[in-house]
């Protein structure tokens, strides 16, 4: 019996800290509606559990629906702050492999009795342990107001393909730098292959051994960088319409991604200048741009409100969006679609492109990329900046869905006349 209360205490005293940040993260993201990547990057205290945190959250998400309606089901009366705590440990017994069921559920009620009660954990034992063999929380599902938006938006049978999508981890992808061919031997080691993408300029490969991947020397030196494909459905339009340009400017450009793209377009002859209003995140950008050596101005400021005397012949606006084409990575995004949140988002989008035409030399061009499916996040929003700006002209926009190899976007050519 007391070896059994000592195992009892060491494993509960290992998840408690897991609990703890849990706990704390979702009361964060809900509250102030932040995203779990802000949560991981800017807000967790204990660096040691990211990848622990990181794994919790996204199944955490995917299930999300299933858990409310279970929790729904079976109490009739529960508060916000009695459902978040029951819908995470819900998530830990059922989701996560690093410790076993029972002994989580041991540590969450261990955990509630402390903090909270007794009468508080008996309920917490009883809703887990009734938990731990409920199929129905074995489904992944889309948030209910996201069904309905997308069936109307995109009919049935879309939705039920983002269903799926929303129960899959997105392939680890990545590029290649344009002026350089993989080994098959590097492929080999990292269980890769390549991806065929119509009208890219880039190559695209996807990885299994991830750990080789990070560890490699191509990624070290910058010769392979990882992005998402849907990335590129945006910079080959600049290879296809801006023949000529001496400069560009990224308003949203933080790590650096697109610009770089965009250097390898022209062949690393073109000044830039990336802009970005996280200064945590242009550190990002300045070691991405070390890497590769290459030069560029980088400045830490809003982008709908950066002045310059200097015109630009690209401007790349590849703004903040609701991010509802990227829910693999982000499953926590569809939980902040709404209404509000994707008009405050086509706010933001309109004040940088009424910034970009200003910013945009004459004969120069604007392109307007999001992460988004949303047509007022997307068509429409440029529809609206032409009526305001008619010196400007649409040359060409692409909305590409999400399916099983790459994520959605949305990207859109503009030229000043």
């Amino acid at each position: 019996m007391q070896f059994m209360k000592k195992v009892a205490t060491k494993s509960t005293e290992t998840v408690f800290p897991i609990i703890r940040e849990a706990l704390k993260g979702l009361n964060e993201i809900n509250r102030q509606n932040i995203s779990l990547d802000d949560f991981l990057d800017f807000k967790l205290e204990n660096k040691n559990l990211r990848k622990t945190l990181s794994h919790l959250f996204l199944a955490y998400f995917r299930h999300r629906q299933a858990i409310e309606n279970f929790l729904a089901e079976n109490l009739s009366k529960i508060n916000k702050s009695t459902s978040e705590f029951l819908s995470i440990a819900i998530a830990h017994i059922k989701y996560q492999n690093g410790i076993a069921p029972e002994s989580a559920i041991n540590a969450w009620v261990e955990f509630s009795k402390k903090k909270y009660s007794i009468g508080f954990s008996k309920l917490v034992n009883a809703v887990l342990r009734k938990a731990l063999n409920a199929n129905e929380l074995e489904k992944v599902l889309l948030p209910d107001n996201v069904k309905s938006h997308w069936e109307k938006s995109f009919g049935s049978e879309f939705v039920e393909k983002m269903t799926q999508l929303y129960g899959e981890y997105a392939p680890f992808c990545f590029r290649s730098a344009l002026n350089f061919a993989l080994p098959e031997e590097f492929l080999t080691a990292i269980r890769g292959e390549a991806i065929e993408v119509k009208n890219s300029i880039f190559k695209w490969y996807k990885a299994e051994n991830i750990k080789e991947l990070l560890q490699s020397y191509y990624l070290k030196d910058g010769r392979i960088y990882i992005q998402d494909i849907a990335t590129g459905f945006a910079t080959t339009l600049l290879a296809e319409y801006c023949k000529k340009a001496t400069n560009l400017i990224d308003l949203c450009g933080a790590p650096g991604g697109k610009a770089i793209m965009a250097s390898e377009i022209f062949d690393n002859q073109i000044a830039m200048t990336i802009l970005d209003k996280s200064a945590k995140r242009q550190k990002l950008t300045e070691e991405n741009l070390k890497i590769r050596n290459l030069q560029a101005k980088v400045l830490t400021a809003d982008a709908a409100k950066f002045e310059s005397a200097e015109k630009y012949d690209i401007i790349i606006a590849d703004v903040p969006c609701s991010n509802s084409g990227v829910f693999r990575k982000r499953p926590d995004a569809l939980w902040r679609l709404n209404d509000r949140t994707i008009a405050e988002m086509a706010k933001i989008q309109s004040e940088i492109l009424d910034n970009a035409a200003w910013l945009c030399a004459d004969n120069g061009f604007i392109l307007y990329s999001t992460c988004s499916i949303e047509s007022c996040e997307d068509g429409e929003q440029v529809q609206n900046f032409l009526k305001r700006h008619p010196q400007f002209s649409l040359l060409r926009e692409n909305l590409n869905l999400p399916n099983s190899i790459t994520d959605g976007a949305y990207a859109a050519i503009l030229q000043k006349k």
